[in-house]
Formats: structure tokens, sequence, C-alpha cells
């Protein structure tokens, strides 16, 4: 999984704490259906944030599903920071470990083209024509991610953890499991916003 990932935050409450934003992520699963982009809408609160928002298809540029990702600090900066709040104000070098989990749905989407080869290849004697194939799939995972600010302006972010996808038509022939685990693992650049707007 590749992450880029540009997040600004468009409200605040008076303790700095409460935060809502908005951001858009890019990344790579590699459940068959290749890349997805994922506009979203984020809430903070203390260490706990949320992200939800449309899962749109690289290959076809549709919105296919939604993703929900959730993410607990562990360590490091402290809830405004974390939110990018006074990002100029810390230190170049400023960490943070947090945990995360993600769902993901996405509804009779396309296969990459690169799995669309692969499984054209696998498949010879098999009379399914792999350009219309389109499954519903099912994805989950947790991890662990660590931040480091970078530049005084973006924040490096690296991470690892487990998923499990599922595709719920899944054809016969198909090489590719129905259902598996995987190993989730990438890093990233995360560009915060450098103003808030208090309410």
């Amino acid at each position: 999984m590749i992450l880029l990932s540009v997040n600004k935050i468009v409200s605040q409450d008076s303790t700095g704490v409460r935060l809502i934003g908005t951001g858009i992520e890019y990344y790579y699963s590699v459940n068959g259906h290749g890349a997805f982009i994922f506009p979203h809408i984020s809430y903070a609160k203390g260490k706990h944030q949320f992200k939800l928002g449309p899962a749109i298809h690289k290959r076809t540029f549709q919105v296919k599903g939604a993703k929900l990702s959730y993410s607990y600090l562990l360590a490091g900066m402290d809830g405004e920071e974390k939110f990018n709040s006074n990002f100029r104000d810390n230190k170049n070098g400023t960490w943070r470990v947090s945990l995360f989990g993600y769902m993901q749905y996405v509804d009779n989407t396309a296969l990459s083209f690169s799995r669309e080869k692969e499984e054209t290849l696998l498949n010879a004697d098999s009379s399914v024509n792999w350009t219309k194939v389109s499954l519903s799939t099912v994805e989950g995972g947790v991890g662990a991610e660590i931040d480091v600010k970078l530049f005084n302006t973006i924040q490096m972010r690296s991470f690892i953890g487990v998923a499990v996808y599922s595709h719920l038509n899944h054809p016969t022939a198909m090489y590719q499991d129905q259902t598996a685990a995987t190993f989730v693992a990438g890093i990233g650049v995360n560009v915060p916003t450098l103003r808030r707007t208090k309410k």
C-alpha cells in the first residue's frame, strides 16, 4: 500500500482538541482491484481520529464504494499537534506513533490492469473474459504507524499491519483466492494544513 495524503482542517472548537477536516489519500491494495483515491472528511477528538469517504477506483475513476478508518494516538505529539494545529511551531523530527484500523467495501468493481493480465495468463484455458469481470469486495485491516515531521511543512508516514479481504462474488475460475490475509505496509507523505480557524 502506498499512501499520499493531503489534509486541511476546516474547523476547530475553542479547546483546540476537537477538529473537523478534509483530505485526500491515494493507495494501492492487493485485493485485485489496484489503486484507489480516498477523499474524506475527518473528525478528531483528543487521541482519536475517524475518516470517512468514498472509494474512487483509479482505473475507472468512478465511485465504487466507501472506506472508514480510525486511528488512536499511542505516543508522541498531543491531540492538537496530531491534527496539524501550530504545525510550524513543532521542531523538525517531532514524531508520533498510532494504532489504526480500516474497513472498505467496493461494489462491482473491475480488476486492476495487472490482475486482469495475470488472470488471463494463468487461466489461458478458461472462457472468462477478465476485462469484463467485476467483483464486490470487503476488506479490513489493523496496524501501527509512525509519523515524523520533516522540513517544517510535511510529515513522513510509515506503517505496517495485516488485512483480510473477501470477494463476495468470486468467479470459480479465478486464480486469486476468494478470501485471503495479507500484509499491509508502506510509506507516504502527509501535507498538513498550516492554517486553522477557531469557532
